[in-house]
C-alpha cells in the first residue's frame, strides 16, 4: 500500500504539471488504475469481496472515458 500511495503521489504531480492535455488525460487513467489497486488490496486483507466489485465498476468508467478522449483527439486531427 505504501507503494501505491507514493505512486499516487507522483501521478498526482503529473497531472498536475502536465505539459499537454493528453498527458494529463494519460495520469488520471493511471490515477484510477492505482486506486482500483488499492481497492483490491483492501479487499484481500479485509476479506471483503465487495471492493472488487467497486474495482471492476470504476475501472469500466475509467476505460470508456479514455476511449471517448481518444475518439475526441483524433476527429480534432483531422480537421
Amino acid at each position: 500500500m505504501t507503494v501505491l500511495a507514493v505512486s499516487l503521489l507522483l501521478s498526482l504531480y503529473r497531472l498536475i504539471i502536465g505539459p499537454s492535455l493528453a498527458d494529463r488525460i494519460a495520469s488520471l487513467d493511471l490515477i484510477a488504475m492505482i486506486i482500483t489497486c488499492m481497492m483490491c488490496s483492501y479487499s484481500v486483507v479485509t476479506n471483503d469481496p465487495i471492493y472488487i466489485d467497486v474495482a471492476i465498476a470504476v475501472v469500466l468508467v475509467t476505460f470508456l472515458s479514455t476511449v471517448a478522449f481518444s475518439r475526441y483527439k483524433e476527429k480534432a486531427l483531422r480537421q
